[in-house]
């Protein structure tokens, strides 16, 4: 350990990734020196050695960090080069962790000459493994990559390639699937979900009119044989919106937005995904922690209900004796009766919505 606090070879890094393999204390350790050792070296240094780390290794003993290295992958300033923490996430990225902010943040600086070029190589290369995992987004990287200048370091030039094949193949991929079914027009619907939807009897957008996402989720664990992963609950919860809602908001339509931190209730009981403001203003209660927008006209560092329910480890106000209580606070900008309507609205989903266990 000792060794991280000087400048090492790649031998010596080759070396002690080895020692790591199948350790999982000592890549725990690693871990947590690359997340918040102060001295730079040796924050640097851990990173290298786990990125050598086989694959295997890093997908069973980092993926419990994914969201910690990604948030360290984003931050201002870093003690490191951020294509090193990039290609480690790499390897750790999958359909249920899929971070929305982490590929915008891909997309908003792939074109920054403020990053070093093996950074914004990496963001290439880790929008477009984000792409395979949700074909939807493909049209967006191929703008990025389409803005970046006709000439550029070879690093970068050879990771925008790269992505471009993937992303061309993944756009004609979508095209065609289009045109063979009208479920196809759904987002988030692929092959699988197709020919899944197909067997349960639903062979059009129309069919699928007036059916539950809770509903869809059970039939296809009948029809599985065996409960299947939540995230295709999520999936069903963003089609039941987009097939029941006549304008959809096609940001609000991804999977991800329809997780159970987003579906039920917030602390208040409000629904993130009843609001007009998620995601594009706000990002959600508890991923801000209750630092609302509204925050600026009341003087409080945090919405007071948030943090009530945090000091008593409460999911939110549902049965709490006091409700509504002082802190509900009426919104200034509407009428009386509008702020009665939320408030109803806020106590009817804490009396019908309980989060699955």
């Amino acid at each position: 350990m000792e060794h991280l606090h000087d400048r090492l070879s790649k031998r010596q890094v080759m070396a002690l990734s080895r020692e790591l393999h199948h350790d999982e204390a000592g890549i725990r350790t690693f871990c947590r020196l690359m997340l918040s050792a102060e001295d730079a070296r040796v924050a640097s240094n851990a990173a290298w050695i786990l990125y050598h780390l086989p694959t295997a290794d890093k997908r069973i003993y980092l993926f419990p960090f994914y969201d910690e290295i990604a948030t360290l992958g984003m931050a201002p300033e870093l003690k490191m080069r951020r294509g090193l923490v990039l290609s480690i996430l790499l390897d750790l990225v999958t359909d249920s962790n899929f971070r929305t902010d982490l590929f915008d943040f891909c997309l908003a600086h792939i074109a920054d000459k403020r990053e070093a070029d093996s950074s914004r190589s990496m963001m290439i290369n880790l929008a477009a493994k984000m792409c395979r995992l949700v074909p939807e987004l493909a049209n967006e990287l191929k703008v990025c990559l389409d803005m970046l200048e006709y000439e550029m370091a070879p690093s970068i030039a050879a990771a925008r390639r790269n992505a471009m094949k993937v992303v061309e193949s993944l756009m004609k991929e979508t095209e065609s699937s289009r045109g063979n079914s009208s479920l196809r027009q759904i987002p988030n619907v692929g092959s699988q979900t197709e020919q899944d939807l197909i067997a349960m009897g639903y062979t059009s957008v129309e069919s699928l009119k007036g059916k539950k996402a809770e509903d869809l989720y059970e039939e296809e664990c009948r029809l599985r044989g065996c409960m299947i992963d939540r995230c295709q609950l999520y999936l069903y919860r963003a089609l039941e919106y987009f097939v029941h809602t006549e304008n959809p908001d096609r940001e609000k339509c991804r999977w991800w937005y329809w997780e159970d931190d987003y579906f039920y209730p917030s602390p208040c009981g409000a629904r993130c995904v009843d609001c007009s403001s998620f995601p594009k203003v706000c990002k959600g209660c508890r991923k801000i922690k209750g630092k609302v927008h509204w925050l600026q006209y009341t003087g409080d560092t945090v919405c007071p209900i948030w943090k009530c329910c945090k000091e008593k480890k409460r999911e939110n106000c549902g049965g709490c004796p006091d409700l509504p209580c002082s802190r509900f606070m009426k919104d200034p900008s509407i009428s009386d009766e509008e702020n009665e309507a939320n408030l109803k609205k806020m106590m009817d989903n804490l009396a019908t919505y309980k989060k699955h266990t």
